[in-house]
């Protein structure tokens, strides 16, 4: 990981500490240089003694161009497996160029006499453009080539695990595909009709009810899992033991949201993060990473109702809604009661994008009978699940059905007596 000044990166590294993630290894570019001038202008922090604080291994080079302090700084913070490791290293922005250790080559071109200027400085011919020296091009192939032999050495190791545990082996790669458990969204509940309960209640009924089919789902909330309900019982903390599927995220809001999208993109997981609504503020930098990514992170969002009321009004969402679904590429969900809330948690665990849930905080008595108001398009066909209404229309219960229609690009919309929210394209209808 590279990282700058600034950009909220405290609080990942903080739980990163807290969890004393040994492998994480950080690069903090420290070239005393912002875009308004130096960053002595608005920035004073010690980071390296910041990093301590946060239970950081930290190493420091003083030369950015010293390859040899750096390859001993790497080895170094390699050795350190009960900490994540800060090098921080001392560099010059614009190195070579007439406009080295300023902010002009921070925000803007070169230009064509700096960029000569800088050629002759590395002793690149000035009349060629991308020009690559052979030695460096002979460098860089070779790293290709210990990229295979570590590939090939991974494959013949994990060839000898699927011989010895076949059945682990499959799990692992089954949860690497992003593929569930066949038959998982049989353990998804459905709850009474008429019975008043809210709906993060009915959540967290949910997501332990799924604990055993989805073992890959993991997550937490930020200081808040007795009021969103997203915890796993019994079930271990993370930090206590690397098997707990529990993770105490503490006051982080945006880190939680980064962690999230961390390790959806790693693979093998299902992670998600909670918190209230209002406090998805705090998270909006992460949620659009992951709309651009596109990535399998699940944001659950409790205490969606104005009405909220007794924290005031610092806690009562009014234009969090609206916010969240103006982001493309985010799915939002905001169920009604607790059978819907079942409903759309199977298309959570089961897609592939990323997706937020407003499990609302207030009580609601669920309208539907059907088993389970499943509602999806699947290879251009609608599907409704227990109540087997066609497609747009309502039971009596309120269960709504799936309208689909066939375009340019398929879109599936789900309709309920609170919210209209829109799926993302399917690709197999287009």
């Amino acid at each position: 990981m590279t990282a700058t000044d600034g950009r909220r990166l405290d609080e990942a590294s903080a739980l990163a500490g807290t969890l004393g993630l040994g492998k994480l290894i950080a690069f903090y570019d420290d070239n005393l240089i912002s875009l308004d001038g130096p960053t002595s202008l608005s920035f004073t922090d010690d980071v390296p003694k910041r990093f301590e604080s946060y239970n950081w291994q930290v190493i420091k080079v003083a030369d950015g161009n010293d390859l040899n302090a750096l390859e001993a700084a790497i080895a170094s913070a390699k050795a350190e497996t009960n900490r994540p490791t800060l090098i921080d290293v001392r560099t010059v922005i614009g190195y070579g160029s007439p406009k080295a250790g300023s902010n002009k080559a921070h925000g803007e071109p070169l230009g064509a006499e700096a960029v000569a200027a800088t050629k002759k400085f590395f002793g690149f011919p000035e009349d060629k453009s991308f020009y690559l020296p052979e030695d460096a091009v002979a460098n860089w192939r070779k790293a290709g080539e210990r990229g295979a032999q570590a590939e090939s050495s991974w494959k013949a190791l994990f060839a000898g695990y699927k011989a010895a545990f076949p059945e682990l082996a499959a799990e692992f790669e089954r949860a690497q595909k992003g593929e569930r458990k066949a038959g998982w969204e049989k353990s998804i509940p459905s709850f009474a009709p008429g019975k008043a309960q809210a709906t993060r209640n009915a959540g967290g009924v949910i997501l332990n009810a799924i604990a055993e089919a989805v073992p890959e789902l993991i997550g937490g909330a930020a200081d808040l899992t007795s009021s969103t309900k997203t915890i796993f019982k019994p079930g271990e903390s993370f930090h206590a033991n690397p098997a707990g599927r529990n993770v105490f995220f503490g006051v982080r809001e945006f880190g939680m949201a980064a962690a999230v999208n961390g390790m959806a993109a790693h693979g093998g997981l299902v992670p998600f993060g909670s918190t209230f609504f209002v406090f998805s503020d705090y998270c909006k930098p992460a949620l659009r990473i992951a709309a651009l990514m596109q990535v399998q992170s699940l944001f659950v969002f409790t205490h969606d109702s104005i009405a909220v009321g007794e924290d005031g009004p610092t806690h009562e969402p009014v234009e969090q809604l609206t916010g969240l679904r103006a982001i493309p590429g985010l799915t939002d969900f905001r169920p009604a009661d607790a059978n819907e809330t079942a409903a759309h948690g199977d298309w959570l665990w089961s897609a592939t994008d990323p997706a937020s849930l407003h499990s609302v905080g207030r009580i609601a008595s669920d309208r539907s009978n059907c088993a389970r108001c499943l509602c999806r398009c699947q290879q251009g066909r609608i599907r409704v699940g227990g109540c087997g209404q066609p497609a747009g229309d309502s039971d009596r219960s309120g269960c709504r059905g799936l309208a689909c229609r066939r375009g340019s690009e398929a879109t599936c919309r789900r309709w309920d007596s609170r919210s209209c929210g829109q799926l993302p394209k399917l690709e197999g209808l287009r």
